[in-house]
């Protein structure tokens, strides 16, 4: 079956997304997803979320003319390209529930995200400014710029993260972590939107609340290549797991210099880095044969080696 392209643009609902997210999570909860046309939810209360109140249609015939709810959901899709790009989230949630082999690409500032029950699928989602979720996920990859990501009953899956906050990992087995990298034009600017800052990364911090060891690994130096989304050069740092068997120099760079921080993760190992809020320093550990050859490095710019 040949792929299908769904992108709507320049929609601009207020908050009623997020009471189509608490539907869908009702029909979720109650595990009653009928397959007519593919997108029908059935609510608690037997009504379809076609003839419920709070219908997506419903909703635009009595609020928001211009509001359509695939913008913001997605469910039983099978071999799709789903794209969103600038100003079609703006800001608000975006679900996806029961895709096979899609190709999904949410390239805007988004509140948060929720991918459940997708098999064979790739994502790339950027940039969230609370929590990605994946539930019941197998055998897809993403790519990933967002506060936390949290998953629960995944397997198989490759989560390559830019996030601000520490993974929580319940009930999964079989995934690998990884550093993302990704470009796209309004990447910095969605950043800056979701305050997630592009010299921190914690790809590395994984909580896992399953007893026992062995549910993930850390993929530290691979490239996750998705097909339907190549980089070439990547506008983030590339960060590397920390070996504590090797040599590594601390030091701090002003944030000014962020771009030359980027460009030296190119060449060497930097792991660990991170910025505090509020401070100007940017801090990492690079991996290098000597303080003289870190000079070269980094050129013209000034840096501050950190004794420990």
């Amino acid at each position: 079956m040949g792929n299908q392209t769904s992108s709507e643009s320049n929609i601009r609902p207020l908050d009623t997304e997020q009471r189509v997210a608490r539907n869908l999570d009702e029909a979720m909860g109650n595990d009653e997803i009928a397959d007519r046309a593919g997108t029908e939810i059935v609510l608690s209360d037997g009504l379809s979320m076609e003839n419920s109140p709070n219908s997506p249609q419903n909703l635009a015939n009595n609020e928001l003319s211009r509001y359509d709810g695939e913008v913001f959901v997605q469910i039983n899709k099978t071999n799709t390209q789903i794209e969103r790009s600038d100003g079609q989230i703006n800001g608000h949630q975006f679900n996806a529930l029961q895709l096979t082999r899609c190709q999904v690409s949410i390239l805007d500032h988004c509140s948060s995200i929720m991918i459940e029950k997708c098999q064979d699928c790739d994502f790339v989602l950027s940039a969230v400014s609370e929590t990605i979720f994946a539930r019941e996920c197998i055998n897809c990859r993403f790519i990933m710029v967002c506060c936390q990501f949290k998953c629960r009953e995944c397997s198989n899956c490759d989560f390559f993260l830019h996030n601000k906050r520490e993974s929580v990992v319940e009930l999964s087995r079989s995934i690998r972590f990884g550093c993302a990298e990704i470009a796209y034009k309004k990447l910095y600017s969605h950043m800056e939107q979701a305050k997630i800052p592009i010299c921190n990364n914690r790809w590395t911090s994984v909580h896992d609340l399953t007893p026992g060891e062995g549910n993930y690994t850390l993929a530290s130096g691979e490239h996750l290549v998705i097909p339907h989304f190549r980089v070439r050069n990547s506008m983030i740092p590339f960060i590397y797991q920390r070996n504590f068997n090797t040599i590594y120099f601390s030091l701090s760079v002003n944030q000014i210099h962020w771009k030359k921080l980027i460009e030296v993760s190119k060449n060497t190992k930097i792991v660990n880095l991170y910025q505090e809020e509020g401070y100007q320093d940017i801090q990492c550990h690079i991996e290098y044969d000597s303080t003289e050859n870190l000079r070269s490095l980094f050129g013209r710019v000034p840096y501050q080696l950190i004794i420990q």
